[in-house]
């Protein structure tokens, strides 16, 4: 039986709720065994344990880091969720040595679901932004 958009909005904000409490398995039960995560850091998409890995070091870097949905649209097997993402860069990052400095800005996450879990997930935000936030960039002269 197919998913209704309701049940589809629910496994996304249940992922959601999990990855603000740092329940990383249960974060990652909500996924297929091969999904694919873009994150805005990397170039190429992690797989699934290779995101568990990139999630606990965003948590340890970002220990306060929240999601806070605003809007969702479903389209057929796909989620866009329309989300403000806050946080207060404490420890190292990446390389990149923390600032202390607080975040909030907006971003798109694409989910596209496979048989009731998520099966890819694409990130789109305005990473300068961020990095100017953070201190860790300056900001483009004009």
């Amino acid at each position: 039986m197919a998913l209704t958009p309701e049940q589809k909005k629910r496994i996304v904000r249940k992922t959601i709720a999990a990855f603000n409490r740092r329940e990383l398995e249960l974060y990652l039960s909500f996924h297929t065994k091969d999904a694919t995560s873009w994150e805005v850091y990397i170039p190429e998409p992690l797989k699934v344990h290779e995101s568990g890995e990139f999630i606990m070091g965003y948590w340890r870097a970002f220990p306060d880091a929240k999601v806070e949905t605003r809007n969702m649209l479903v389209s057929g097997n796909t989620v866009i969720a329309e989300n403000i993402v806050t946080g207060t860069f404490k420890n190292e990052f990446l390389g990149q040595m923390p600032t202390g400095r607080h975040f909030e800005q907006r971003e798109a996450v694409i989910f596209e679901l496979r048989t009731g879990k998520i099966a890819a997930v694409r990130i789109y935000m305005d990473r300068r932004s961020q990095e100017e936030q953070l201190g860790i960039r300056n900001p483009v002269s004009k």
